[in-house]
């Protein structure tokens, strides 16, 4: 598909589940897009326009911290998710105290994903919370150890995705039991070449193929 055929396949979707899996599916096998065409999107008139420029990767950050200030509330809180890790203190806390309930809730969601979360916050959750922050957020120490080592499996898979999880709990998952959970650590990115050699195999030869996130944008045309 094209990139002007995803978009118009993006924008007709109007259930916000299914757009954001469409999103979704658009930032792996949309063609590349190009940073003039970024451009014409972040500075077009029209706000819904200027979203289009968040549904595909390799926005440049400059454009994405322009439209996490965009005058458009939908637009600002679109761009906060994917600016976030490169505002500073002030437009951080501009965001949290945004005048727009909308632009509020994503801001201070993403806000909270960077304080320690403790083992009783954590067990408040319902289990549908639970599986939306174990990939993202920052886990107190003693949360991190219960999950790498009591979590069920679907869990301990989701938590190999968080980036920021100790190397050394990394490494207890590399050498547990379950196959699926030590071949998920062996794919991720920051993973040393020592430790990945060390996991050993175990997947049946009829285990479903994945793709590698990072690996695909090594090759990306």
């Amino acid at each position: 598909m094209s990139i002007d055929q995803w978009v118009r396949l993006i924008a007709s979707e109007t259930n916000g589940a299914r757009r954001g899996r469409l999103q979704w599916l658009a930032t792996w096998h949309c063609p590349k897009v190009t940073e003039a065409q970024f451009e014409r999107w972040a500075h077009d008139p029209d706000p819904g326009t200027r979203l289009q420029a968040l549904w595909f990767r390799g926005l440049p950050q400059r454009l994405a911290l322009a439209l996490a200030a965009d005058p458009d509330p939908e637009v600002r809180g679109e761009a906060c998710e994917y600016a976030w890790p490169h505002l500073d203190t002030g437009r951080r806390s501009a965001l949290i105290d945004d005048p727009s309930p909308q632009v509020q809730e994503v801001a201070r969601r993403r806000a909270g994903y960077d304080r320690p979360m403790s083992r009783n916050e954590f067990d408040a959750l319902t289990t549908m919370e639970q599986w939306r922050v174990t990939p993202v957020q920052l886990l107190g120490r003693d949360l991190a150890e219960h999950l790498v080592r009591h979590a069920e499996r679907g869990l301990r898979m989701n938590l190999v995705g968080n980036e920021r999880l100790d190397a050394n709990l990394i490494t207890e998952l590399a050498h547990e039991e379950d196959p699926q959970v030590r071949a998920s650590v062996a794919v991720r990115a920051d993973v040393t070449e020592e430790l990945r050699a060390s996991i050993s195999a175990g997947l049946p030869p009829d285990t479903p193929y994945w793709g590698v996130d990072w690996v695909e944008e090594l090759h990306w045309a």
